[in-house]
């Protein structure tokens, strides 16, 4: 389980909801690893987020994440739990303690699935795009122990109705932190909190996306002015980042970022399914397009029939 900002990161917990999903279709239990300091409560809470058990270290040696240190609890817990399946958050975190992970288990890693099968068999399939997002591959781990995988937030919901007090079913154990797991080749000074603004396109409550359709790199800047005028994040299609419009970070859809905010605004952008299945999740949606036969124009809540070039500035003035 991972922590951001003090809470659990909410991919942790809709992998939590995904696991119960597959853990009541093949009978087995779910168990969430807590590692940090200060935790206790907190960890009992994941008990309501779908975890039968909880397994906690807490010390004050894993209060910021050292990644030897955390590399070689969490593979000692994995070696005394013996699991079939370890899930991880394709997180900035979990991008770097995960192949760590598998490397001292000797087994594999499936990154940055997008959805996750069990068969009768117990296999677990990895769904990931590659190719550049151009076909979907089904990765398998048949023959080592434990099968890991990684999954982009935002795929999975959370599970419904979760609660956050504390509740009597399941249990919670500790686990000990020995000397030997403690790197000191690495010393951790501080942890130095964000600024307060939206950095990443996967917490952001407002998108503004811009597709092949802006025409040209000074058109598409609209859609930093409008981002930066609602206070949220612009973003492209691959189009976009291929035209060199916006780097790379910033791409939606099956090789770019899973995104689920609150307010998604398309422009210019046509709507093929590589980039849709992106944002499936996203609340409410606008399309601003000249096309209105465009499938995006009929995916979203609100489509705007219209040049992005005439219709963008408008809004900006609007939000003055």
């Amino acid at each position: 389980m991972e922590r951001t900002g003090g809470v659990w990161a909410e991919v942790s917990l809709e992998l939590l909801a995904k696991a119960k999903e597959l853990g009541h279709s093949s009978g087995a239990q779910v168990v969430a690893l807590a590692l940090g300091h200060s935790i206790g409560e907190q960890a009992k809470a994941l008990l309501n987020a779908g975890a039968d058990r909880v397994v906690v270290c807490d010390d004050k040696a894993l209060r910021l994440y050292n990644p030897l240190t955390y590399a070689s609890v969490v593979c000692r817990m994995i070696s005394d739990l013996k699991p079939s399946i370890v899930l991880m958050g394709a997180t900035i975190l979990g991008r770097d303690l995960s192949p760590r992970v598998a490397a001292r288990l000797g087994t594999g890693l499936s990154a940055d699935c997008t959805d996750l099968h069990l068969n009768a068999d117990g296999i677990l399939g990895g769904i990931k795009p590659t190719y550049g997002g151009s076909i979907l591959a089904e990765i398998v781990c048949p023959v080592k122990r434990p099968q890991m995988m990684t999954v982009r937030p935002h795929v999975f919901p959370r599970l419904p109705g979760a609660s956050f007090g504390v509740t009597e079913k399941g249990t919670v154990e500790p686990f000990a932190l020995i000397d030997t797991d403690i790197d000191h080749s690495l010393v951790i000074g501080e942890e130095i909190a964000e600024a307060q603004v939206c950095t990443s396109l996967s917490t952001a409550n407002v998108v503004v996306c811009g597709g092949r359709g802006m025409g040209d790199r000074e058109t598409f800047g609209l859609c930093e002015k409008l981002a930066l005028a609602l206070g949220g994040m612009a973003a492209g299609t691959r189009p976009a980042v291929e035209e060199g419009w916006i780097t790379r970070d910033r791409q939606i859809g099956l090789s770019g970022e899973t995104i689920a905010p609150r307010l998604l605004i398309c422009c210019g952008v046509s709507g093929a399914a590589s980039f849709t299945t992106g944002m499936l999740n996203a609340g409410t949606v606008v399309a601003i397009n000249i096309d209105a036969r465009a499938p995006m124009m009929a995916q979203a809540d609100y489509a705007i029939v219209g040049d992005a070039r005439e219709v963008m500035p408008l809004i900006i003035r609007q939000t003055a």
